[in-house]
């Protein structure tokens, strides 16, 4: 008998909504969804709806939150000379977990592929870079933006790019890249906290065109 039409498309949206999973696992997950209990299941859905409704970006740095603002960029004991950049949310979790970075955050929600081409967490969002650009012009007070990408290809093709740009448009900013600990293909967010608390504490000065 052959696989359930209804279970296939399923695993592929499972597949689809998370980059990182594979045909096999995305049909587990769906088998293991199917297999709820409807009470379950219901919580599952409501859960799901609820967090879809209520969560949403903050307004200064994209991280996921239920306010205007995030904790992070509401709490003033922060320090507000040093943002750091992430592809995602869950690399913000990865950082604070070092307890190394008292700084700001910056989330891309997304990266560079090797076609130079923005690949998305959800597949349709733009980067909004011009969100970050207003944000380093209006800024002051930042003096070191740090690029904290994963050391993949395309957390290298993003963190080439950004450099770039920053190094064009805000020359007076020191600009660093995360340094050894996270080895190259790793993920910032699978990192344990203390391989992202040296990789933070290691980061190394990005020179531009002219060794500056």
């Amino acid at each position: 008998m052959g696989r359930s039409r209804s279970l296939e498309v399923l695993a592929e949206a499972l597949r689809s909504a998370f980059s990182h999973v594979g045909p096999r696992q995305s049909l587990r997950m769906a088998l293991k969804l199917l297999s709820l209990d409807d009470k379950a299941f219901e919580f599952f859905v409501q859960a799901m709806r609820q967090a879809r409704t209520r969560v949403g970006r903050c307004g200064v740095c994209r991280d996921l939150t239920e306010s205007e603002l995030c904790v992070i960029c509401r709490d003033q004991t922060r320090d507000k000379n040093f943002v750091c950049i992430v592809e995602n949310p869950q690399d913000v979790e990865a950082v604070e977990a070092g307890r190394g970075y008292r700084g700001l955050y910056h989330v891309l929600h997304g990266s560079l592929d090797p076609k130079m081409e923005f690949h998305s967490t959800n597949g349709n969002d733009p980067m909004a870079l011009d969100d970050l650009w207003e944000r380093l012009k209006t800024s002051p007070g930042i003096e070191e933006v740090i690029l904290a990408t994963d050391q993949d290809t395309a957390g290298e093709l993003t963190s080439l790019y950004l450099a770039k740009e920053i190094k064009t448009r805000f020359p007076r900013l020191k600009l660093t890249r995360i340094g050894v600990g996270i080895p190259f293909g790793g993920e910032v967010l699978y990192a344990d906290p203390a391989t992202v608390k040296q990789a933070i504490l290691s980061r190394t000065q990005i020179a531009g065109e002219n060794g500056g």
